[in-house]
């Protein structure tokens, strides 16, 4: 499943579906498209780990994107929103699995923990 062609991916297509019932413009929607896709010049992935720390676990998660500052701080915000913290990648590498690899999969781990 993936792929621009929203007839073949039914996650985009209810991006789409749901971007158009928020009014977003067709442009920026055409755009987000291409560059998931890589059809986009000029940007660049980078990809991260974090290790966090919840109630009664810990873990690592790993985010692939073009804006680490805005997955840093999304990653923060769910940890502290569910009573853990964000501490610096890999500080005890081979202690912890990876549990998460996005904020929603991070959310649902918070709360088991």
């Amino acid at each position: 499943m993936g792929g621009g062609d929203p007839n073949g991916n039914p996650r985009l297509r209810a991006a789409i579906l749901a971007a158009r019932a928020v009014n977003m413009p067709k442009d920026n929607i055409e755009r987000g498209i291409k560059k998931g896709t890589g059809e986009l010049e000029g940007v660049s992935y980078e990809e991260s780990l974090y290790e966090g720390y919840g109630r009664a676990a810990r873990g690592a998660g790993e985010s692939l994107s073009d804006n680490k500052n805005r997955s840093v701080a999304e990653i923060r915000h769910v940890f502290t929103k569910n009573g853990g913290s964000l501490g610096p990648a890999a500080v005890s590498p081979g202690c912890s699995r990876r549990r998460a690899t996005s904020p929603s999969t991070a959310r649902r781990w918070m709360r088991k923990s």
